[in-house]
């Protein structure tokens, strides 16, 4: 009994001091009740969210030795995935959802103003924001339901947006095993997707390595938070988005809404931003960014930063620097922009004018010495042992070849077999689903 009570005290002891001696390295509040995206968006009808669940509150960031611990305050109490049912499954989404909550899917973007790293504008496919053209980030963290699963769908989007930029460029289009590996040598290191999140009544909280952020952030490191609905199920493609933006296990927002998208007396379309809360400690500023994307002159909404050494000041963007004549398709946020005086041109083909990312060779050219691209062995490796759902016989009647191979693997073969007319889109959003579904 002796040892037992030690041990106890002893592991009390530790926890309280982790609390008490953690440094507090920023907290950011946001409006409360504004979990409205542009002020005319209304939850799923019946559905299992409720106003409040995706209210954003407060961001605290702790330094934690080794890592950061984000803790991510929300305006209801966060909900298990345990006894809830899905939706189109009608199975128990604790069977595929691993993390303590289902509903929402934070993302934060950081400018850490390193020198040796690609820097970008567009969010997470789907997302339908950016920055302004003044502001980039180069870390992202993404909170999600299913981490080991959203890695191969980014990996997958992002073909989808390079193919459709070099063709409209007029540039030789590689092969997609080029494709892909570029994205995830080159793109993916730049993403964390935290598991084992902790749920503490209305607070979520995760750690990220400081090997991943790059060190401990400092006071001048900007700051994008947003919140979107999580979709552990991953519907089907929707018809007005583009392709390269259909929605990441993300709940979209569309005219009308039913008990699993958002809604709202408006007409839904590719430019229609799908984000619900942003961290933006004025009131209505939110409602007026969100509310000038504009599909007419195809400007997705423009978002801004916060910093703790501004805070509770920000920037606000300069609209009409950032839409001035600038399409998405001159202006691509998925440009990496490097604010250091290295070249930014494509690493996939030296005339693309819009890249990815940056090459070794071209990095050689402008500063006179090469330099490799920081890559972080922290961030989280992509699923390559999702069970394969198809039965042989269901594979021969789908003309769908069933193995063990990686998801993203299968997802490109899927995407060949809708290309080629062999499936039709129904059939494709369902197999999509069943695939993701299995990591």
């Amino acid at each position: 009994m002796d040892i037992f009570m030690r041990t106890i005290f002893a592991a009390l002891t530790f926890v309280f001091c982790s609390q008490v001696f953690a440094q507090s390295l920023f907290i950011f509040e946001d409006v409360k009740g504004d979990d409205h995206g542009w002020g005319e968006v209304n939850y799923p009808v019946g559905g299992k969210l409720r106003p409040g669940d995706l209210d954003i509150l407060s961001v605290e960031a702790e330094d934690d030795g080794d890592s950061v611990t984000f803790s991510v305050k929300f305006k209801n109490k966060i909900d298990s995935p345990e006894g809830v049912y899905g939706d189109d499954t009608g199975q128990p989404i604790s069977s595929y959802v691993r993390e303590a909550f289902y509903k929402q899917n934070i993302d934060i973007y950081i400018n850490t103003h390193s020198d040796d790293a690609p820097y970008f504008r567009g969010l997470v496919p789907g997302r339908n924001a950016r920055l302004p053209n003044d502001k980039t980030w180069n870390k992202a963290i993404v909170v999600t339901p299913r981490p080991a699963a959203i890695g191969d769908v980014i990996t997958q989007q992002l073909v989808r947006k390079l193919k459709k930029r070099l063709a409209s460029e007029g540039v030789r289009v590689p092969d997609e095993d080029s494709l892909e590996d570029d994205i995830q040598k080159k793109v993916l290191p730049n993403f964390y997707f935290p598991s084992r999140s902790r749920v503490y009544g209305r607070k979520l909280k995760f750690s990220v390595p400081k090997a991943f952020l790059g060190g401990t952030p400092q006071k001048n490191w900007e700051y994008l938070v947003v919140v979107t609905g999580a979709d552990v199920e991953t519907r089907g493609s929707l018809p007005f988005m583009q392709e390269d933006e259909q929605p990441v296990f993300m709940r979209p927002v569309v005219g009308g809404g039913n008990g699993s998208t958002f809604g709202g007396m408006f007409r839904a379309n590719a430019y229609t931003p799908h984000i619900i809360d942003v961290l933006i400690p004025t009131d209505k500023t939110q409602e007026q960014l969100l509310s000038l994307a504009d599909e007419n002159t195809q400007q997705f909404a423009v978002l801004p930063m916060l910093s703790p050494e501004k805070y509770p000041g920000f920037d606000m963007p300069d609209i009409d620097a950032s839409f001035r004549g600038k399409g998405y398709a001159e202006y691509d946020p998925w440009s990496a922009l490097d604010r250091s005086p290295h070249a930014t041109r494509s690493s996939l083909d030296a005339t693309s004018t819009n890249s990815i990312v940056i090459s070794p060779a071209e990095r050689k050219e402008s500063s006179g010495a090469e330099k490799e691209p920081s890559v972080s062995n922290h961030t989280q490796t992509l699923s390559e042992k999702a069970l394969n759902p198809y039965s042989e016989e269901q594979a021969k009647k789908e003309n769908f070849n069933p193995s063990n191979r990686p998801p993203l693997e299968r997802l490109k073969e899927l995407e060949t077999l809708r290309e080629e007319g062999k499936i039709s889109e129904k059939e494709y959003d369902e197999l999509r689903r069943r695939i993701i579904m299995s990591i």
